[in-house]
């Protein structure tokens, strides 16, 4: 228990920074206390608070309430979303990996049918890059890449389709690394700060009503690989909705929803100065 309690005070207290690019305006930026091994979004809170009292929009794709009531403990929850979220990065990198987990066996054999919807080609979001290079609407760009990270690495360089995969397939062997741990031991890293979170941070309402609350819960695995995943989707994304809320986090899909929406160029907010 001492472990777990001091892994949440390193983790709480890593604070963000606060950013201004050349061409946006300024965003709060996650950090780290040991930076470049995780990617350190960039963020924005004023999403943040327009979104924090929204119910889940149409466009998410929520699990149902049978796969629901199978996920009854909190390890278990967390497991099944980060395989699945390991078989959406497969399906955008176009690689396949077996399916051997001792420690979650049964959860494994429930999720055999499971296939990830269609995802954006790196030619894709490569070309939608060239129109709208933005840190906060695009998360691709806040992956560690060349010592920094794909948007600070674009600025100085020619940015290519291969930069962009490079930078993802890296990104994917965190969670390929993680998803061997739980099959392995149970446990991970990831799951005990999204444990930590739930058991000693959500439930304060001095820090659910702060700037804190979005970052932390950007450090999660789950919810980081959400915030990546969803950019490669033009309409729905899959969200764990039983996850959020463990969070108390739901508002986080409205978050998504408005950088969807701007990706879409349906509005254009918060991002660009005059």
């Amino acid at each position: 228990m001492k472990f777990i309690v001091g892994f949440s005070f390193i983790f709480i207290l890593s604070c963000s920074q606060t950013v201004e690019t050349k061409k946006y305006q300024r965003f709060d930026r996650v950090s780290y206390l040991e930076q470049g091994a995780r990617p350190e979004f960039y963020f924005s809170h004023d999403n943040q608070k327009n979104n924090s009292n929204k119910r889940a929009p149409a466009s998410v794709a929520a699990m149902s309430d049978t796969e629901s009531e199978e996920l009854t403990s909190l390890r278990a929850l967390y497991f099944s979303s980060i395989w699945k979220q390991k078989k959406q990065m497969e399906k955008i990198l176009n690689l396949k990996s077996d399916n051997y987990c001792p420690a979650f066996h049964q959860e494994v054999i429930s999720m055999k049918n499971y296939t990830p919807e269609e995802f954006l080609s790196f030619e894709q979001m490569y070309s939608n890059l060239q129109t709208n290079k933005n840190p906060l609407v695009y998360p691709i760009l806040a992956l560690p890449y060349e010592g920094s990270d794909v948007y600070s690495y674009a600025e100085q360089n020619k940015l290519s389709v291969d930069d962009l995969k490079d930078a993802f397939e890296n990104y994917y062997k965190i969670t390929e690394n993680e998803i061997d741990s739980l099959c392995e031991t149970g446990v991970s890293d990831g799951y005990f700060m999204t444990k930590n979170l739930t058991d000693y941070y959500v439930n304060k309402e001095s820090f659910n009503s702060s700037s804190r609350h979005l970052e932390a819960i950007l450090k999660t695995p789950y919810v980081a690989n959400l915030y990546v995943i969803s950019s490669f989707k033009r309409n729905n994304t899959e969200v764990n909705i039983s996850l959020l809320d463990n969070l108390n986090a739901r508002w986080f899909i409205g978050y998504l929803d408005s950088l969807k929406e701007a990706r879409n160029n349906r509005i254009v907010k918060n991002t660009q100065v005059k």
